[in-house]
């Protein structure tokens, strides 16, 4: 089964249903709590913190999240960038909500529905002779100086991490904020560019860019929506879900996690 942006909208509207009867049994079990959960026991506010792989938050999300805002104005949404490996690890530890992360990374205790596929590919100042190649690995080009995202970027560790793994140092000649500005740069020759090849593709449209494919395993990647796995000591404790979708929403005053 897979997942269009309809079906996010649909896992994040669940996710504020499913946190009023959560909230009941919080507010029943923590008396203390009471007053700062009212409203939300109420159905009147809420968070939802979300975590995203570099592709999902530039390709997919922004519409849908925008849309999800504006049916539950009461609802607020925590989005941060992060790498796959770190949105299962705050996911098993209840520090995030929902994550769009690769499959290759997630444990059993994550649940799992398929979202995207995201295939990296590496752009080219339009012409250049190595281009005219159908496909290519990382260590092909590893030595040429490339335009890269900050240091801090989920999608620039995830690359440098595997030159890393090949030996290699990259030389990052140009750092940009954008995946677009990446592309940008290496139509003017600044570098060489790895990006999703759905940008890849939008930008050749009106960009002197090649794009050639990526060969390497780790470059193509299965996207998944996830959440924490939950284990219900009783069916009363178990909050009802719509199409068995396991959501948790916080309140904007306190954190309610599985």
């Amino acid at each position: 089964m897979r997942f269009d942006l309809v079906d996010l909208r649909l896992f994040l509207h669940v996710t504020e249903a499913r946190s009023v009867t959560r909230t009941r049994l919080i507010v029943q079990q923590v008396e203390r709590m009471r007053g700062d959960l009212g409203s939300f026991a109420r159905g009147l506010a809420g968070s939802v913190r979300l975590l995203s792989n570099t592709a999902a938050l530039s390709e997919y999300l922004p519409r849908v999240l925008a849309g999800f805002l504006t049916a539950n104005p009461t609802i607020s949404l925590d989005v941060e960038e992060r790498e796959s490996a770190d949105i299962a690890a705050a996911l098993g530890s209840a520090a995030a909500d929902v994550g769009i992360a690769s499959v290759a990374v997630l444990p059993d205790t994550i649940e799992q529905f398929p979202f995207r596929d995201d295939v990296l590919v590496l752009v080219f100042p339009q012409g250049e002779k190595t281009a005219r190649r159908r496909a290519l690995a990382l260590a092909d080009v590893v030595d040429r100086a490339f335009v890269g995202l900050p240091r801090d970027s989920a999608l620039q560790r995830h690359i440098v991490g595997h030159a890393t793994r090949l030996g290699a140092t990259m030389n990052i000649r140009a750092r940009v904020t954008s995946l677009e500005a990446v592309c940008r740069m290496v139509e003017a020759g600044a570098g060489i560019g790895i990006v999703p090849e759905v940008l890849a593709k939008r930008c050749r449209r009106s960009m002197n860019i090649d794009v050639v494919r990526l060969n390497d395993a780790w470059a193509k990647r299965r996207l998944a929506i996830c959440v924490r796995r939950l284990a219900c000591a009783t069916a009363s404790s178990c909050a009802p879900s719509a199409g068995g979708y396991p959501l948790t929403v916080s309140p904007r005053s306190a954190a309610l996690r599985p």
